[in-house]
């Protein structure tokens, strides 16, 4: 928006108002670059010229301030022409804050759900890791416990038969054999368990990783889906807003041109022309 207010357009003369709508432009461009102090600039320069005809603009340019009198624009009192002018009317504001702080929260409470489940399933798999050694220590005490008897058995039994020295030692040797070959089958079965354990709790920590990284890449979306909308019902608010606005300018405009045309046909009378 560029355009002068009704009171620069009643007020001043074709050069003043060509003034104020380049100053305007310059207000308008510092404020697409954020130059807060250009901005200022150009309103001063504004109402420097303003000052030539008597008033101020007030903070935004569209109001009538009579200088050294009372305010005339906004609903002020003292009589003055144009009194009341449109109330400045608000748009949406995106809710940027509310939704990032909204979709924080979501995050945190999916990821520290994720790493309670992640935490006590370790802990389980942890648990059975630490009982195979246990486990199969007893198996292979019990294994040892039974080869000892049946050494016995077969010592007495070799002892009663008077077996020979030759035929004990292979019968001893085929049930070392047998030892040896139990307890290899044990260690290979407590290895893999182990083993299992081990790759459980590895492809545990992988699930966990993947589900971080989905939640966070889910909630990403959804939290840029949710600004956008915010961002959209914003610009539809403004040109709303700005076309209500402007309306109401220019009914209280044209409220102002008949009371500017009565004032002139009262003072003509007054004078007589």
């Amino acid at each position: 928006m560029t355009d002068i207010s009704v009171y620069d357009d009643s007020f001043l003369n074709e050069e003043q108002k060509k003034q104020i709508r380049a100053f305007t432009q310059e207000w308008w461009r510092a404020h697409e670059a954020g130059d807060q102090a250009g901005m200022d600039a150009a309103h001063a320069a504004a109402e420097r010229v303003r000052a030539t005809a008597g008033y101020s603009g007030g903070d935004g340019g569209w109001e009538y301030h009579e200088l050294g009198g009372g305010k005339a624009g906004a609903g002020g009192s003292g009589g003055a022409l144009g009194q009341g002018t449109p109330a400045a009317l608000e748009s949406y504001e995106p809710r940027e804050k509310a939704v990032n702080d909204l979709y924080d929260a979501a995050l945190g409470r999916e990821l520290a759900g994720l790493k309670t489940a992640y935490e006590a399933n370790v802990a389980a798999v942890k648990e059975s890791r630490e009982a195979v050694p246990r486990v199969f220590q007893d198996e292979k005490n019990d294994l040892a416990a039974q080869s000892a008897m049946a050494e016995r058995n077969f010592d007495e039994y070799a002892a009663g038969t008077g077996l020979a020295s030759g035929a004990k030692g292979q019968a001893r040797l085929a049930m070392e054999n047998t030892r040896q070959a139990g307890m290899s089958a044990l260690n290979a079965q407590e290895g893999a368990a182990l083993a299992e354990a081990d790759r459980q709790e590895a492809e545990l920590k992988r699930a966990y990783q993947d589900g971080i990284a989905k939640a966070v890449a889910e909630g990403a979306y959804e939290r840029a889906a949710a600004l956008l909308e915010e961002y959209r019902k914003a610009e539809e608010s403004r040109v709303s807003v700005s076309q209500k606005q402007a309306d109401e300018y220019f009914r209280w405009r044209q409220e102002l041109t008949k009371e500017l045309e009565a004032e002139a046909e009262r003072l003509r009378k007054e004078a007589g022309v």
